[in-house]
């Protein structure tokens, strides 16, 4: 597949992430509007209380709504867009000569897209378990705020500046929405706390997956058709370490030893190493060519 494909593969998943964040943000503007009126504290302890726990009820939904939806499109994106995959490699099975399994028949295959369709799916499940915001404090550090904590921190501290009186509604309002907007709904999954916002890890474990199962089936057509010899494709914008190897034509080892295949930052290793692995059938191709030639 080209980068543009690959590319297109996580852009449902990634659309269901942003609708969630809008979700979740726009509820905290609302519940801050419909409680702006409030001026005593007793009042405002009390619906303070009641809100936030309608409020946890409806942004697990939301969460749940937005996960389920993703594990059905986990399991029709592998099972559709890899089938079209594999049977383009059907003709040149034929034109080697070689046996060639009906995708539907290939239990090894199918078992490994299972395997990668629960991680993926457990992956994502890990995303809005750590559901949480960014905030970057006083001394200009980020600190990391679960989503719910941030969400009743966000109304807590709203509601008390507005009840005392010593903020106006509008400015309580567009500060809150501001600290929102520059943080973002995001995935803090990381012990150096490096964090990304929700659509961006929901697009690598979406991509992680799909480049590991295309890794796995280029290797099993290679072995099959008994070549050694890779392609590796080319793209605009790969990060300067992937520049001085794309596009050209490597041995197995050499995937290995020059690309870093099965490492992190190497070839098909994820995070930003998203690159298509394609298999370049130079032998069968030149040995096709050379047997038509003889025969006409």
């Amino acid at each position: 597949m080209t980068q543009g494909d690959l590319e297109k593969i996580a852009l449902p998943f990634q659309q269901n992430m942003s609708t969630l964040e809008f979700r979740v943000m726009s509820d905290i503007v609302r519940r801050i509007k419909v409680n702006g009126e409030i001026t005593s504290a007793a009042d405002w302890q009390m619906n303070r209380l009641y809100q936030m726990g309608v409020s946890k009820k409806e942004i697990k939904k939301a969460i749940g709504d937005s996960l389920g939806m993703s594990k059905a499109e986990v399991k029709k994106l592998y099972h559709d867009t890899l089938y079209n995959e594999y049977v383009r490699n059907q003709a040149l099975y034929k034109e080697k000569g070689a046996k060639w399994i009906a995708f539907e028949k290939n239990k090894e295959l199918q078992n490994l897209i299972s395997a990668i369709e629960e991680q993926t799916n457990k992956a994502l499940k890990n995303i809005t378990q750590s559901l949480g915001f960014a905030i970057r404090g006083p001394d200009g550090k980020i600190l990391q705020s679960p989503l719910m904590d941030f969400y009743q921190g966000t109304l807590d501290d709203a509601m008390m500046d507005i009840a005392s009186g010593a903020f106006d509604y509008g400015t309580v309002l567009r500060r809150t929405i501001q600290i929102m907007t520059n943080s973002g709904l995001r995935s803090i999954d990381y012990d150096t706390g490096w964090s990304n916002r929700v659509e961006v890890a929901a697009r690598r474990a979406v991509m992680t997956g799909f480049n590991q199962l295309q890794g796995k089936i280029n290797e099993q057509v290679a072995k099959d058709l008994k070549t050694d010899y890779f392609e590796v494709s080319w793209h605009g914008g790969a990060r300067p370490d992937h520049q001085v190897w794309q596009g050209r034509v490597y041995s197995r080892k050499q995937l290995e030893t020059i690309c870093g295949l099965g490492t992190i930052t190497g070839l098909l290793g994820g995070l930003t190493a998203i690159i298509s692995i394609t298999l370049l059938f130079l032998v069968c191709q030149f040995e096709a060519i050379r047997m038509n030639s003889l025969t006409r």
